[in-house]
């Protein structure tokens, strides 16, 4: 015999336990793959499009005529640039080396002119190097002779030598050699060096 149940009704049926959603599951899990599949070359695809598009722009504009001429006008600024690089580093050189014989040059020229006996007149003074050659003119021998002896107490000269002596007219005409004090040797050493 067979029970009645009243309620059977009003009682929803059971479905399979997880049978529909494992299905629900692997479908979506397909679709999404599949999805990925297909966008991500499409994604790069697209992408590498964009880049040989990108690239075609840059190069049409490289092979214009007015960019070649403005290539090879910064290629010679450069070429310019490098040049006056060089050239500035030749000018500091030198400057420092007129800088450096200018300040020996007002000094000497200061205790040349301080060293002068009365009546003594210089006409011409050489330096070069460490070498210093007067020309001059004086009323009296021994006005030579003081000038010489004046010049012996300044500290930036040595070996001065009065090498001659001539009478002219009313006038003695004179030359005097001498040096300066440390420039010689350091002169030499250089000549040396550059020698070797």
């Amino acid at each position: 015999m067979k029970d009645f149940n009243f309620f059977e009704p009003f009682v929803e049926p059971r479905k399979a336990s997880g049978g529909d959603d494992k299905k629900i599951l692997i479908t979506v899990a397909a679709v999404v793959a599949a999805l990925a599949v297909i966008a991500v070359p499409a994604y790069q695809q697209i992408n590498m499009l964009l880049m040989k598009k990108s690239i075609a722009q840059y190069e049409s504009l490289l092979n214009e005529e007015s960019s070649k001429r403005k290539v090879a006008e910064i290629e010679q600024k450069e070429t310019l640039l490098n040049s006056l690089k060089t050239q500035s580093g030749k000018v500091e050189k030198i400057n420092g080396e007129l800088n450096k014989q200018d300040q020996i040059g007002g000094h000497i020229v200061s205790a040349i002119s301080e060293s002068l006996a009365e009546d003594v007149f210089i006409n011409r003074m050489s330096i070069e190097k460490s070498a210093i050659s007067l020309d001059g003119v004086a009323k009296e021998k021994e006005g030579v002779a003081s000038f010489q002896n004046n010049l012996r107490r300044v500290p930036y000269f040595e070996d001065i030598f009065v090498p001659n002596i001539s009478a002219e007219n009313d006038y003695n005409n004179f030359t005097v050699d001498m040096t300066l004090k440390g420039e010689g040797e350091s002169d030499e050493k250089a000549d040396k060096e550059g020698e070797n």
